[in-house]
């Protein structure tokens, strides 16, 4: 294979930089042609280098001058099959926020950050847009797009987010960004490989650690949930074994034969709520099960998430949308593209609980 690797950079490149660039190049066993470009307006550097690597290379790769990436990427890039294929890395500011991005499902923010605890090492995810800090795109892309393949900073992104009109905020993307949604309306997959973590260069190396640190990830991880289960249950074992927070509403015996009217009741009694999981009969076995699940959403943007295939978690904002129908919940969540599957999170029984509590490790 040809790999270009691009570097848009300002009129310096820091010499941590320079160094790992030298372990890429000698890290791979492909053909690499290196092109930097300096000036003030990133867009305009890529489209400098993309125009002298046109018919030249297989792939870009792009590499922001202000930080260090693993010095296998390239190869490791290369085991997969893709159009575009990036990293998650941070900003070097505060609050140190995941440059890698889901659907969010709303048209003037469209861009959910990916929640880091959700991206595991050895996996390749498919995602809405990622920065080019480390971004692999296949030549065919470029060529596909023809004239469209120039990149280019949204109409208003100059505005301060503050000042935009909703109008405006849907034409403000970045530069990176920007590139994904015309890649991804003309059919190409974005891909976010696990195992490549890039550090960002600021006054020290940035990466998921300072994030954290900023507490942040509380806001994702513990919105209001209300677990509506079976009269019987134990309750007290559902909230032990959630993981997070979570109110618990049992409904009597003579409401089992209704149980979607009841949910539907429930959920117009109790507005308060951003999440609704619906369980009957459950034996809840594996430690965290709830908070997997808000992890699994938060990372996939779905309205929708299914414990083991039986459809339990609801995102209210989402049910509104679909005007809470729940007769057609599962139809209208993978036409929409806002279904999503969480492993393990619970075991369904039909047996009684108290007949089988021996069996739970917690």
């Amino acid at each position: 294979m040809k790999i270009g690797i691009g570097i848009p950079c300002s009129y310096w490149v820091h010499p941590e930089f320079m160094l790992n660039l030298v372990e890429i190049v000698k890290n791979t066993k492909h053909e690499v042609i290196v092109e930097k470009e300096s000036g003030v307006r990133t867009d305009r550097n890529r489209n400098v280098i993309l125009n002298r690597l046109m018919g030249k290379v297989d792939y870009i790769l792009w590499l922001d001058a202000d930080m260090l990436y693993p010095k296998d990427i390239i190869d490791t890039y290369l085991t997969q099959k893709f159009d575009l294929i990036g990293c998650l890395y941070f900003t070097r500011e505060k609050p140190y926020a995941p440059i890698g991005y889901i659907d969010s499902g709303e048209k003037e923010k469209p861009y959910r950050p990916i929640l880091p605890q959700m991206v595991h090492y050895d996996k390749v995810y498919d995602v809405t847009g990622l920065g080019f800090g480390g971004m692999m795109v296949r030549m065919g892309v470029y060529e596909t797009l023809g004239k469209k393949k120039w990149h280019n900073y949204g109409r208003f992104f100059h505005i301060p987010p503050e000042l935009r009109t909703p109008h405006q905020q849907e034409d403000a993307l970045s530069h990176d960004l920007q590139f994904c949604k015309k890649a991804k309306s003309n059919g190409f997959k974005i891909k976010l490989h696990g195992s490549v973590r890039p550090l960002h260069i600021g006054d020290r190396f940035i990466d998921e650690q300072d994030f954290q640190a900023q507490d942040n990830i509380e806001i994702l991880r513990f919105p209001k949930v209300l677990v509506m289960v079976v009269d019987g249950e134990d309750v007290n074992l559902i909230k032990q074994t959630a993981g997070m927070p979570c109110d618990v509403v049992l409904i009597k015996d003579k409401q089992k034969q209704g149980f979607q009217k009841t949910i539907n009741d429930c959920i117009s009694k109790m507005t308060d709520f951003e999440y609704y999981v619906p369980l009957s009969p459950t034996i809840v076995s594996k430690r965290g099960w709830l908070l997997e699940a808000i992890m699994c959403q938060a990372r996939t943007g779905a309205g929708l998430v299914a414990f083991n295939d039986v459809f339990c978690m609801f995102e209210r904002k989402w049910l509104e949308e679909i005007k809470f129908d729940l007769e057609n919940a599962e139809k209208l969540a993978k036409e929409q593209q806002r279904f999503a599957f969480s492993e393990k999170s619970v075991i369904l029984s039909t047996n009684p609980i108290n007949l089988v509590k021996k069996r739970i490790e917690i």
